[in-house]
């Protein structure tokens, strides 16, 4: 059995399994560990080192690769292509890297149950920042 390392570690099962969906898409053997550390209970989870995508060590490089691919936007070129949309960008400077902007009483809120009830969920989103111009561009509801 070829030994299995770690190409991405995620704090979300969600992210892990898109991630791992994404690998396998493109002929590499990945697989999903410690998910059901999340389930169980986050906080451990956390301390034990996330959710991990384990490919063999031989496709590493074709992995890394592929992630690398993922994360310069190259599958989201093609799917606005395939599908005729324009690709999320900034109205200000055109700029592609944009960050979420969640709401902070629901940060807040949130930080509170997972300390008191150990129940965590991700706050809402209002918007985006753009990381090279700094523009924030709400959400529209």
């Amino acid at each position: 059995m070829p030994s299995l390392v770690a190409v991405e570690l995620h704090t979300s099962p969600w992210h892990a399994h898109i991630a791992c969906g994404l690998l396998v898409s493109e002929g590499v053997h990945a697989v999903v560990a410690n998910e059901h550390h999340v389930w169980a209970n986050w906080r451990l989870s956390q301390a034990l080192g996330g959710v991990r995508v384990l490919v063999p060590a031989a496709q590493l490089e074709q992995a890394a690769a592929v992630l690398r691919a993922r994360d310069c936007g190259a599958y989201g070129d093609a799917l606005c292509q395939a599908f005729g949309d324009a690709p999320p960008g900034c109205r200000s400077c055109g700029g592609r890297e944009l960050t979420y902007v969640r709401d902070p009483v629901a940060r807040s809120v949130a930080f509170v149950m997972t300390l008191v009830f150990g129940v965590s969920f991700a706050p809402a989103i209002i918007g985006t920042t753009c990381r090279a111009c700094g523009t924030r561009i709400r959400a529209a509801h």
